[in-house]
């Protein structure tokens, strides 16, 4: 058995005082609700989506990457982190390739090889330098 939140993150009017959040104030609240499920140590966030108007807010594929993105700033830093928004083209052609049967060309093989090349250069713990007297 898990426990978790499950959300659907539409913007109703709050009955009680008849104030309707914007789409960013929404998405605050999601993400600040994602984030305390974690620290609470719960199994499960989820979000699903509605169909009614806005729908940004309820995009499970874009609130998700929001949170994955912000919590691996919060574990390895927002230097190193930056450094996986190069591998976005590589991710599209890998899924261009299995999902749509597209054509892998050689230069797309070259250009695996120099992201990969410059983000594990990036990536890694810089050397400590010593001062010299």
């Amino acid at each position: 058995m898990q426990f978790g939140i499950f959300s659907v993150s539409d913007i109703t009017r709050d009955p009680v005082t008849n104030y309707t959040p914007s789409e960013a104030e929404r998405i605050d609240a999601i993400v600040k609700i994602a984030q305390k499920t974690e620290e609470v140590g719960m199994d499960v966030f989820a979000i699903g989506e509605h169909h009614n108007p806005p729908f940004f807010s309820s995009s499970p594929t874009t609130l998700l990457a929001y949170i994955a993105w912000n919590r691996g700033v919060e574990v390895i830093g927002a230097p190193r982190a930056s450094v996986f928004l190069h591998t976005i083209p590589l991710f599209a052609a890998v899924f261009a390739t299995s999902l749509l049967g597209e054509r892998l060309y050689p230069f797309h093989v070259v250009g695996f090889v120099l992201i990969l090349a410059g983000v594990s250069l990036a990536a890694r713990p810089s050397a400590k330098l010593t001062p010299t007297p």
